[in-house]
């Protein structure tokens, strides 16, 4: 992910592999991932992450708080991290 404080090079170096990349990969990956019944779908990522059972470290970007706040409302153990 790249945020304000990004280098250049980096968003430059992510642009350039999405435009390496075929369109019927990236058509298919992100089906996979939004899909119907996909946990890129809120209500079906809630629905599983409140099953984990093994610690997690979840680590968001300074662009993703908005996530982070949402992640550290599900149930977590004491191990549990949650970093932004």
């Amino acid at each position: 992910f790249n945020t304000a404080n990004s280098p250049d090079w980096q968003r430059f170096w992510h642009e350039r592999r999405l435009q390496g990349m075929p369109a019927s990969v990236l058509a298919r990956t992100f089906s996979a991932m939004y899909g119907p019944g996909t946990p890129g779908r809120r209500a079906v990522a809630f629905d599983y992450l409140t099953r984990r059972r093994c610690p997690v470290l979840a680590v968001y970007a300074e662009t993703a708080a908005a996530n982070c706040a949402w992640e550290r409302t599900l149930p977590h153990g004491p191990q549990d991290r949650i970093v932004l």
